[in-house]
């Protein structure tokens, strides 16, 4: 008797689910922007993917999986000249990301952007984006707003990011003693902190506290974009158009270790993960340069 038992060939049930664990472009994206933790990270993940598909969809190309090498390299001739180098790298960034995840999953065919883009080492910026004592000073003066200067206070005297400050809600501030101390609960990376506010910002806000503000409501209850017009506005009046919410946190930097304060501190204050990231950073604005003690 043949006791043989003939097995029919199936496709792999494994491989099938592999091809289908994104349905549509559509659903990759989202995906891929969910992987990530950071609000801050997600939002420009799909600014840069959403331009990118504007731009194929106005050249006929509807789908992912049928971009070129070709239309990339076009793709990229079309960054603004106003994008410094390091938000170019971010757009690409995006895209090489976007492409790793997809063909990881099986989704996309070919890793295209792998083959076409390469990051650049942005040319140095910082010295032009270093506010001084005295800039912040003025630009804080001139602001008619009570709101906005208060905002501008903040960020420079905590060094917090503008995402960090507009989340930050009456019941993070404690007043202990003659210090406070700020709970940053959602900041880079989705890392909370505890770190420093000087007692005249902390009277400050507290004397503008509406009556009705509850302790769970944030402190700067605004939309991003009308802070970031708020800085934007502030700076033009000293002659910084181009400066960002972020020079803010520059500026925190550079004068905290002018004053004294260690960079172990200063790491702290930012919520960078090492002091010699910061002083790699800043060290240089803080102190004297080497030239000054040299002439021939």
């Amino acid at each position: 008797m043949d006791n043989t038992i003939t097995v029919t060939s199936q496709p792999s049930q494994t491989a099938s689910l592999a091809l289908q664990q994104a349905s549509s472009d559509d659903h990759l994206v989202e995906m891929w922007i969910s992987r990530s933790r950071s609000a801050g990270t997600q939002k420009a993940y799909r600014r840069a993917i959403t331009r990118l598909r504007a731009w194929l969809d106005y050249h006929d190309c509807h789908q992912l999986a049928m971009v070129t090498a070709a239309m990339l390299i076009d793709y990229e001739a079309t960054f603004p000249k106003r994008w410094s180098d390091a938000t170019c790298n971010l757009h690409k960034a995006a895209i090489k990301s976007l492409w790793k995840f997809g063909s990881s999953i099986r989704y996309l065919q070919f890793n295209v952007p792998h083959a076409v883009y390469r990051l650049g080492k942005p040319r140095p910026v910082m010295a032009e984006r270093i506010l001084t004592e005295g800039e912040m000073r003025r630009a804080i003066a001139k602001e008619p707003s009570l709101e906005a200067k208060l905002f501008l206070r903040f960020l420079f005297a905590t060094g917090v990011r503008a995402s960090e400050a507009l989340a930050v809600r009456w019941c993070d501030l404690h007043l202990r003693g003659q210090r406070v101390f700020l709970a940053i609960h959602h900041g880079k990376g989705d890392k909370a902190r505890e770190i420093g506010c000087p007692k005249a910002v902390y009277d400050a806000l507290i004397q503008a506290r509406p009556e009705d503000a509850l302790d769970q409501d944030e402190i700067f209850p605004v939309p991003y974009p009308i802070a970031w017009q708020w800085v934007k506005v502030a700076m033009a009046r000293i002659g910084k158009p181009q400066a960002s919410p972020h020079w803010l946190r520059h500026a925190h930097a550079v004068t905290a270790a002018s004053h004294g304060s260690d960079w172990w501190s200063i790491a702290q204050q930012l919520g960078h993960a090492k002091p010699s990231f910061t002083m790699d950073r800043y060290g240089h604005f803080s102190g004297n340069f080497s030239a000054d003690y040299v002439d021939i």
